[in-house]
C-alpha cells in the first residue's frame, strides 16, 4: 500500500473525541485515523474532529453498528470523511450536516478513490 500521508501521522485504533454532548458517554476508537500532528502532542485531550484528517472504520461484522451509530456521531462531530469496508466495496460518507451524512458513495472493488484530505 502507497500512503500519501507521512507515517507519523497515521495511528490505529486510539480514541479520539468527538461532539461536546457525546464525549461524556461514546468513547470511539477507529480502525484508523490520519491527524494533523504527531499523536504524542495530545497529551492533555484526544484528538478532536478539527485534528482529523481521515477516519476509517473497517465494518465486518458490525457493518450496521458501523454504518449508524458510529456513523452518526461521527457526522454530530463534523468529521467529514468516513470509509466503511466491507463485502470488497468501499462506502464514503461525506458532508456532515445536522448529525447525519448528506452524502453516501459506493465503489466496487474495481474502482478508485482518493481521500479528499491530503498531508
Amino acid at each position: 500500500m502507497i500512503s500519501i500521508f507521512e507515517f507519523e501521522y497515521v495511528e490505529t485504533e486510539v480514541p479520539i473525541d468527538v461532539a461536546p454532548d457525546d464525549n461524556p458517554t461514546r468513547s470511539l476508537s477507529p480502525d484508523i485515523i490520519v491527524i494533523k500532528s504527531k499523536y504524542s502532542t495530545f497529551t492533555k485531550a484526544n484528538p478532536g474532529p478539527q485534528d482529523l484528517q481521515l477516519v476509517v472504520e473497517v465494518a465486518y461484522s458490525a457493518l450496521d453498528f458501523d454504518r449508524s451509530t458510529k456513523a452518526n456521531l461521527y457526522a454530530r462531530a463534523g468529521i467529514p470523511g468516513v470509509l466503511d469496508v466491507e463485502g470488497r466495496r468501499m462506502l464514503v460518507h461525506r458532508d456532515p450536516r445536522n448529525g447525519t451524512y448528506a452524502s453516501l458513495i459506493v465503489y466496487s472493488d474495481r474502482e478508485s478513490v482518493a481521500p479528499l484530505a491530503s498531508s
